[in-house]
This record gives C-alpha cells, sequence and structure tokens, in this order.
C-alpha cells in the first residue's frame, strides 16, 4: 500500500534539513535513503507538469478547446518550473548536509568560517 502523496507546495530549506537530521544518522547511505524517501512525495509534480503542457497544445491546436488548453499549459508549465526547484533544493541542500557532516567546511552546511 502505497501512504506517500504528491506534494503540490514549494518546499523550504529548513524542511529537506529536517528530514535528513531526523535520521539521526550521519552514514551517507542512510541520508541518500532518506533524502530519495523524501524527494519521492515531489518527484510526479514534474510529469503533472508533463502532461499539463501536452494536454494544453493538443487541446489548443482544437481551436475549439483553446479556452481549455491556454491555462492547462500555463499551469503544467508552473508545476514544471516548481518541481525543478523542489528538486534543485532537495539536491543543493543534501550536498551542504552531507559536505559539512565529512568536514569539508568548518562552519553550519560546509560554509568557511572565514568568509570576509
Amino acid at each position: 500500500m502505497l501512504t506517500s502523496q504528491v506534494k503540490f507546495n514549494l518546499l523550504s530549506r529548513e524542511q529537506v534539513m529536517g528530514a535528513l537530521k531526523s535520521t539521526g544518522s550521519k552514514d551517507p547511505d542512510v541520508l541518500l535513503a532518506a533524502k530519495e524517501e523524501f524527494a519521492s512525495n515531489y518527484r510526479p509534480l514534474k510529469w503533472f507538469g508533463i502532461w499539463g503542457m501536452v494536454c494544453g497544445v493538443l487541446c489548443t491546436l482544437l481551436i475549439i478547446l483553446a479556452p481549455l488548453g491556454i491555462p492547462l499549459f500555463f499551469l503544467g508549465l508552473w508545476w514544471f518550473k516548481r518541481a525543478k526547484k523542489n528538486s534543485a533544493l532537495i539536491e543543493s541542500t543534501f550536498g551542504e548536509y552531507v559536505g559539512g557532516l565529512s568536514g569539508k567546511g568548518s562552519g553550519p552546511f560546509g560554509l568557511s568560517a572565514n568568509v570576509a
């Protein structure tokens, strides 16, 4: 039984960081599994976006359905862009968190403490 539901909200860095910290582990494999599980709720949004854009274009080609197709295209475009932002945020936060754990940076999130 699938318990995850597709989420349409825009993620914040704190949400991703909380999901990674909730594992209580410093093992990169455990953190990768937690990242993949967290990201699985947001991945279908990309396919919804592609579906919306394709259906919007097809509806617009049938001129009589253009009033439905044009908003559907823009909705699909909005979903697709939101999915890309979420994916980029998850990847960058994961990289910072794992980099900070491995000691590549001396400050939080892998940032150097001697930044001028």
